[in-house]
């Protein structure tokens, strides 16, 4: 048996790529970087928008390709995600980015800012399995 394996070489990868996205937010926003939510143990990161939906930053497959993209939750297809498949981290979180203030500036006008601010505080402390992401 070879040390280290290829899974575990894989995984150690994913790990660093991991902190790089968030590492990539923080840099391109400051100010949402604290909003940033990890699902669960898997590569995801979830941006919330206010509206009880979330930009998702992570590595997916998207048909047979497999790497790290991004998805608005008011996606049509898949087209979009497919695009962003191996291209570099910091143009996938720009995506994200760009998809959050689309996303947060509808939310905005629809539900009053306030709202919105009150409804992703709420969201930044909660799993869908209602526990305590903090």
């Amino acid at each position: 048996m070879n040390f280290p394996t290829s899974e575990m070489t894989s995984g150690f990868n994913d790990v660093l790529t991991l902190k790089q996205v968030a590492d990539d937010f923080a840099r391109q926003r400051p100010e949402l970087a604290d909003r940033l939510v990890r699902y669960g143990e898997h590569f995801v990161y979830l941006l919330p928008v206010g509206d009880g939906r979330s930009v998702v930053t992570g590595k997916m497959s998207v048909g047979r390709l497999s790497g790290w993209t991004c998805a608005a939750p008011d996606a049509e297809n898949e087209e979009e995600a497919r695009a962003l498949l191996g291209r570099p981290i910091p143009e996938v979180v720009e995506a994200a980015l760009a998809h959050h203030d689309r996303l947060a500036n509808f939310s905005a006008r629809r539900w009053g800012a306030e709202t919105q601010t009150l409804a992703a505080d709420r969201l930044r402390w909660k799993r869908r399995d209602g526990g305590r992401v903090r």
